[in-house]
C-alpha cells in the first residue's frame, strides 16, 4: 500500500509569499524606529495583520510579536517604542459584523 503525496508547491508559494509581505513591513517598522520614515505604517501593519491573523487580539499580538522579533535585531535599544506602538495596533481588533445580543428583560 502506498501513501498518497500531497503536492506542497501551493503551500510552498504562500509561504514565499508571507515571507516577503512579512520582510516588507519590517523594513518598513525599522524605517519608522531609525526615523528614515516619519509616519508610522498603520495601513501596511493593519493589511499585514488582516491577511495573516484571525479577527481576534490573542492571533493579532502572536504577529506584531513575530514582526517585533523579526526588527530586534537592528532596532535593539529602541524595541519600546515599537513593541508599543504594536501592541497598540494589535488590540484594536475589529469589530465583527455579527449582531448585537440583546439583553433580556425581567418579566413583569
Amino acid at each position: 500500500m502506498t501513501t498518497k503525496r500531497h503536492n506542497s508547491s501551493a503551500w510552498e508559494e504562500h509561504y514565499e509569499n508571507y515571507l516577503t509581505e512579512k520582510l516588507a513591513i519590517v523594513g518598513l517598522l525599522e524605517d519608522w524606529v531609525h526615523e528614515n520614515i516619519q509616519a508610522y505604517p498603520y495601513e501596511a501593519v493593519e493589511y499585514f495583520l488582516k491577511k495573516y491573523a484571525r479577527e481576534d487580539e490573542l492571533s493579532r499580538i502572536i504577529v506584531v510579536q513575530q514582526l517585533a522579533i523579526d526588527c530586534l535585531a537592528t532596532c535593539f535599544g529602541q524595541m519600546g517604542k515599537l513593541d508599543a506602538r504594536l501592541l497598540e495596533q494589535a488590540k484594536n481588533v475589529p469589530l465583527s459584523e455579527a449582531p448585537e445580543e440583546k439583553e433580556p428583560h425581567p418579566e413583569e
